[in-house]
């Protein structure tokens, strides 16, 4: 998720907040793992595809009216149809609209919210959820790419993902203070559902972060970055060229259903499963009663790395 300050973040997930769409929401939809063209670019691809000259700017209004005048409305409107109605939302857009906004009349700006003729209407697009995830069968060309990354922050942050379950801000604010490489395990104490978590470390990961911290321990991150946070922020750019490799279009939320998925397929308790991916298991009676210690988790961690080992190695498990 795109770094916000604590204290917004907060107040965002409180529900009292309004929400304005403008259009760089353009920015975080995409297609096959590409972003959608800004407005500008747009307006680029209508000139190529209709042989308009612009001689000025690329405005998409102008380009557009241009199109409609010498092609008509119904061919412009195929093609803007076509480009954009495969459009997703990213884990950024996703995490937004899953919300509750407080309405826009609440604040007294309007005396009515203007989209609430979308709820009354029942013409709102609504947003499915995924459930893609990296097939076995997928890993072997997926991995290799990740293999080939620039640096090897982002190709260990891929990985540490994809064998932890972990969500992607978990993964970017790790610190090395939650490693205990002697223990073997990773310790949470921030996580999303507010309840502290500690996983026990597959070999493959405690090797993992092993050679990182011979390279990186004097840092405060696990992975560290440039920004004002001291942390890695953004693995979309990684996230589009590994795709881009492999042919494989994924999110980084893909590579938490990708470890689920797996441990799931293993017959793992249920219960077990839940701590690993850091569920409440307190909604129900019997999950109350169940305390869930972190050896009981090593072999179910260890069952699931090897899986994935294998998967990468085109065997099947």
């Amino acid at each position: 998720m795109t770094q916000i300050p604590l204290s917004l973040q907060q107040a965002i997930e409180s529900g009292k907040c309004v929400l304005f769409l403008g259009a760089g929401i353009g920015g975080h939809l995409t297609t096959n793992g590409k972003p959608l063209p800004n407005g500008w670019e747009l307006a680029q691809e209508l000139c190529k595809k209709f042989d308009l000259e612009a001689k000025e700017s690329y405005q998409l209004p102008l380009v557009s009216r241009v199109v409609e005048l010498k092609k008509g409305r119904k061919e412009l409107e195929s093609y803007i149809h076509k480009r954009l109605s495969d459009a997703q939302p990213d884990e950024d857009l996703q995490w937004l609209l899953s919300l509750n906004w407080r309405s826009i009349a609440a604040y007294k700006i309007l005396e009515r919210n203007p989209v609430r003729i979308i709820a009354e209407t029942k013409s709102g697009y609504p947003i499915k959820r995924r459930r893609t995830y990296i097939k076995p069968h997928q890993l072997p060309a997926w991995w290799e790419a990740v293999e080939d990354e620039e640096t090897d922050t982002s190709r260990d942050y891929l990985l540490l993902v994809l064998f932890t379950g972990l969500r992607r801000s978990e993964a970017c604010r790790l610190k090395w203070s939650d490693i205990d490489l002697i223990g073997k395990t990773l310790s949470l104490e921030d996580s999303k559902n507010g309840e502290p978590l500690t996983l026990p470390l597959s070999r493959f990961l405690l090797n993992l972060l092993e050679n990182r911290h011979k390279r990186y321990g004097n840092y405060e991150y696990v992975f560290p970055g440039d920004g004002e946070h001291g942390h890695y922020i953004e693995p979309k750019k990684s996230v589009y060229r590994v795709g881009k490799r492999s042919g494989i279009h994924f999110t980084i939320h893909d590579l938490r259903r990708t470890f689920i998925t797996i441990a799931e397929s293993l017959d793992i308790s249920a219960y077990a499963l839940k701590r690993l991916i850091n569920h409440k298991i307190t909604n129900d009676i019997t999950g109350g009663y169940i305390i869930v210690d972190v050896e009981r988790l090593r072999e179910p961690v260890e069952k699931i790395a090897q899986t994935i080992l294998g998967y990468k190695d085109g065997v099947s498990v």
